[in-house]
């Protein structure tokens, strides 16, 4: 979709593009609306990169020192990476597991056997 988007009409990246200059102008606030971008965009497998190196960017700009911003950056999607990667646990855990488990188990019957293993006797 972002491949696509990139060769066409490019809203994604304009929305990007519109966010970060955003959160440029809106440093405390921008802050936190970034750490829930990077956390959604995580759970989500979007590409982290390009909110990586933009929000390094932005908050250098916003904050008047590159290095001040590449810290604040850095806290900040390492906050929302953090948040992304338990937030995509819970989703596996408890809202996809059933169809996961339904699907594979089903269909390829080398994990059904790891799988009744694994609830009979765990990872011991």
């Amino acid at each position: 979709v972002i491949i696509t988007d990139s060769i066409t009409s490019k809203h994604i990246q304009s929305t990007f593009q519109s966010f970060l200059e955003w959160t440029a102008n809106n440093l405390l606030v921008g802050f936190f609306a970034y750490i829930a971008v990077y956390a959604l965009a995580t759970i989500l497998f979007v590409p982290g990169s390009i909110l990586t190196l933009g929000g390094g960017f932005i908050f250098g700009h916003a904050a008047g020192s590159l290095w001040v911003g590449v810290l604040i950056g850095s806290g900040a999607v390492f906050i929302g990476a953090s948040l992304g990667a338990i937030g995509s646990f819970l989703v596996g855990r408890y809202l996809v597991r059933d169809w996961v488990e339904n699907f594979l188990v089903q269909k390829y019957p080398l994990v059904r056997a790891l799988d009744g293993a694994i609830e009979q006797k765990g990872f011991h």
